[in-house]
């Protein structure tokens, strides 16, 4: 779903994005993203086993993160080229990379601990807490989207 919705939203973004000022897309995927991040942490908040009401909202919410995806990912890429001087563009988006892969790292390392920690054995609380940690971290994004 989230794959989808990024895939969907991203051409008629990047068209908006070379048409009007790429800070007000970015505020508006900011925005989204705190709609994203509260229904992710609310859908988990209520899930037990076979929770369907959790799923749904869950499925909601990783839609409107691929939206989010779609809104920030291109106008920020587009913004951060236009903000460097020629000649040092392919440096800037080296270190883009290297920092966007470093932060995909995190949220399997830190599962790792967590399994390891409760004996290889998953708990409902363990998942919960490690879906917690990861809307923790995008703050800071959000942040930088909005200011």
């Amino acid at each position: 779903l989230q794959g989808l919705a990024q895939l969907v939203t991203a051409f008629p973004i990047g068209w908006l994005a070379d048409k009007y000022k790429r800070k007000y897309l970015l505020w508006a995927g900011g925005l989204l993203w705190i709609i994203f991040i509260g229904l992710l942490a609310y859908a988990t908040d209520i899930a037990t086993q076979d929770s369907m009401r959790s799923f749904i909202i869950l499925c909601v919410a990783l839609s409107i993160g691929g939206v989010t995806n779609g809104i920030v990912g291109g106008p920020l890429m587009a913004l951060l080229d236009d903000s460097t001087p020629a000649g040092y563009r392919s440096d800037m988006e080296l270190y883009y990379g290297v920092i966007w892969n470093i932060a995909s790292i995190a949220g399997p390392i830190v599962s790792l601990i967590s399994f390891a920690e409760g004996e290889n054995e998953w708990t409902m609380e363990q998942m919960k807490l490690i879906i917690y940690i990861g809307c923790a971290a995008t703050v800071p994004c959000i942040i930088l989207c909005i200011f």
